[in-house]
């Protein structure tokens, strides 16, 4: 027990940064449901926008409308959300890290999230931010333009891969070519003519 009654254990659970938000369920806008972007998306994609929503902190604000007092929740680190190793979203939903790769390459591309920092190799994390309604304006929302756009160009490639670049695009020739059987037969016909 350390002084001030609390256990050592509930120390560092306090102590802890939060890792997902504390609600009881997530939804999607009905507006998101049935738009063309939705429709591109498949389980595993979804799966990986939920746990990307799990991880967005919320605080409540309260905001004078009229005379009258609201609370509204918003959110805290939108914009600054870091996945963590892909081992460790791998292992909590079950899935490799290239699947994990290629879906938040699909949100992207779909219009759904957005790389707001990029990492980089000094160990850095991509920073994403969701654009879905709640937790960006709809001016933000890029979503709503996905048939007309894509953001494709947003996706991150690692430009300094030398894997295969000697190899890539050469057409591979063909080891009978070089067999001196294949060489081009001539035809000498008895009539006299070519």
């Amino acid at each position: 027990m350390s002084k001030r009654g609390l256990k050592e254990r509930d120390l560092n659970k306090l102590l802890r940064p939060i890792k997902f938000s504390h609600f009881k369920q997530l939804n999607f806008d009905l507006s998101f449901i049935t738009s063309t972007a939705f429709a591109q998306l498949q389980g595993v994609h979804i799966k990986v926008l939920l746990y990307m929503m799990a991880r967005v902190q919320w605080y409540k604000e309260t905001i004078k409308v009229g005379s009258r007092k609201e609370k509204v929740w918003r959110t805290k680190n939108n914009g600054d959300i870091d996945l963590a190793i892909k081992s460790e979203i791998a292992k909590d939903l079950k899935m490799n890290n290239n699947t994990i790769s290629n879906a938040i390459h699909k949100l992207i591309w779909v219009g759904a999230i957005r790389i707001t920092k990029i990492g980089g190799k000094d160990k850095t994390k991509h920073h994403y931010e969701i654009l879905l309604p709640k937790y960006v304006k709809q001016e933000k929302q890029r979503w709503r333009k996905f048939p007309q756009e894509n953001w494709e160009v947003d996706i991150p490639k690692n430009k300094n891969s030398s894997i295969g670049r000697e190899t890539r695009f050469k057409k591979k020739q063909n080891p009978t070519d070089k067999c001196r059987f294949n060489q081009p037969t001539y035809v000498v016909r008895l009539d006299g003519t070519d």
